[in-house]
C-alpha cells in the first residue's frame, strides 16, 4: 500500500468567544480545511500513522477552542489559531514505529481533524477487535468512551445502589442515552428519570429503560419533576449545568449525590451556567462531583466486557447510533459537529461522523 504524502485538515481559524460560525464560506468562520503535506513515512521512535475512520463528535470540544483558554482552566490541550482540531476517533494504523502497533491494526484514541494523522502511541486508548462481532461505529459509542464515561460515572463517581432513584439530564444526548441503559439495565436502579428537550425524546428515552422521561422545556417541569421523584433524587447525572441543575437540586434527597460530567448548556455562553442554588448543596448535603473518564483508564477493559456482554446477551440495546456519512465530503465535518449545538437538528444519541472506509 503506497502512502499519501498530503492530507485534508480542519483548523482553528477565529476562536470564538460565543458562538461558533460553521458558515465555510464567511471570511470569519471558526474552522478552515485545507490540503496540506504529511510525511507517514518517516517517524519518530513511539509514533504510529493513522487513518482516519470515524470522529467522535462532543460538547467538550467546543470548550478546547475557547478564545483566551487558560491551560489550567481544561484537562486537554487548547487548541489556537491555525491548530488542527482535536478529537476522539476510531483510526486504522498505516504505518507504525512502535512496538505496540502494526500496520492494519484498528485504535480507538486522540488525534486529529484530519484524513491522516501522526500520533504518538500514548494517544491511544485501546486496540478494536474488527471480528467482535460488533458494528464498528459501536467501539465509538456505547463500547467507546461515552459507553464508559455513562458506566464510570454512574458506578465509580455516582456509587449507585439498586436502592437509587436517578435523574439523568441530556438523557437523549450521547452519555445521557447510555447512562439511561446502564442505570436501569445493568446497575438495576429502583427508578430511572430521564430528562430531555422535546416529548417526542423524552418517550424515546421510556423505550430506552428510563421509567419517566420528561421536558425540560414543558412549563410544568419542575412539578413533574418533583412528583416523578417524590422529591427524593439520590443520583443526578448532570451532562448540562445551567438551569436544569438548579432545578433539580431542589427535589435532591438528604445526602443525595451529583455527578459533574458536563455543561452542555454554557458551552457557547458561559452566562448559561449561573449556579444560583449552591444553598442546596450545603441544607441537603449533597456532594458533587466533576470527573473525567480517563480517570478510570486502567478499569477500561473490564467496562468494555460488561458492555460487550449485555450487548450480546441483550440486556442492553443500541439501535438509534447511526453514523453521519462523510466519506468523501471532509469539509463538512466542522457543520456536522456544529449540530451538537442546535437541538432541532441533532439525532438522537451519539453524533459519529464517518470519515473513510476501512
Amino acid at each position: 500500500m503506497s502512502l499519501p504524502t498530503s492530507t485534508k485538515r480542519a483548523y482553528l481559524a477565529v476562536a470564538p468567544v460565543k458562538e461558533t460560525n460553521l458558515d465555510s464560506a464567511s471570511p470569519d468562520s471558526t474552522f478552515k480545511v485545507e490540503t496540506v503535506p504529511i510525511d507517514l513515512v518517516n517517524l519518530k521512535e513511539g509514533q504510529i500513522g493513522v487513518k482516519s475512520l470515524f470522529f467522535s463528535n462532543d460538547p467538550t470540544q467546543r470548550g478546547f477552542i475557547q478564545k483566551g483558554l487558560k491551560p489550567e482552566d481544561t484537562y486537554a490541550i487548547p487548541i489556537r489559531e491555525g491548530q488542527t482540531m482535536s478529537t476522539y476517533g476510531l483510526f486504522e494504523v498505516v504505518s507504525s514505529k512502535s512496538d505496540k502497533f502494526q500496520v492494519g491494526e484498528l485504535v480507538y484514541g486522540n488525534a486529529f481533524w484530519s484524513e491522516y494523522s501522526v500520533i504518538s502511541e500514548a494517544s491511544v486508548f485501546n486496540k478494536v477487535d474488527p471480528n467482535a462481532g460488533l458494528p464498528l461505529h459501536y467501539f465509538m459509542d456505547i463500547v467507546g468512551l461515552t459507553g464508559l464515561t455513562a458506566y464510570f460515572g454512574l458506578l465509580k463517581v455516582g456509587k449507585i445502589t439498586s436502592e437509587d432513584t436517578v435523574v439523568i439530564s441530556a438523557a437523549s444526548g450521547a452519555t445521557g442515552s447510555n447512562a439511561v441503559q446502564f442505570a436501569k439495565k445493568i446497575f438495576g436502579a429502583k427508578k430511572v428519570v430521564g430528562i430531555t428537550g422535546t416529548d417526542e425524546k423524552a418517550r424515546a428515552v421510556e423505550a430506552l429503560g428510563a421509567d419517566v422521561g420528561l421536558n425540560y422545556n414543558d412549563k410544568d417541569f419542575a412539578e413533574k419533576l418533583a412528583a416523578a421523584t417524590d422529591k427524593k433524587i439520590d443520583l443526578y447525572y448532570d451532562n448540562v449545568g445551567g438551569s436544569i441543575l438548579n432545578t433539580v437540586l431542589r427535589s435532591m434527597s438528604m445526602w443525595g449525590r451529583v455527578v459533574a460530567c458536563g455543561s452542555i448548556a454554557a458551552y457557547n455562553d458561559t452566562s448559561a451556567n449561573v449556579f444560583s442554588n449552591w444553598g442546596a448543596v450545603t441544607v441537603k448535603r449533597l456532594t458533587v462531583t466533576g470527573f473525567i473518564v480517563i480517570d478510570f483508564k486502567e478499569n477500561f477493559g473490564e467496562a468494555i466486557q460488561a458492555i460487550i456482554g449485555g450487548l450480546k446477551a441483550g440486556t442492553i440495546k443500541y439501535e438509534h447510533g447511526k453514523p453521519i456519512d462523510l466519506v468523501g465530503h471532509f469539509e463538512k465535518v466542522p457543520e456536522t459537529w456544529g449540530l451538537l449545538f442546535d437541538s432541532s437538528k441533532k439525532p438522537f444519541g451519539k453524533l459519529i461522523s464517518k470519515i473513510a472506509e476501512l
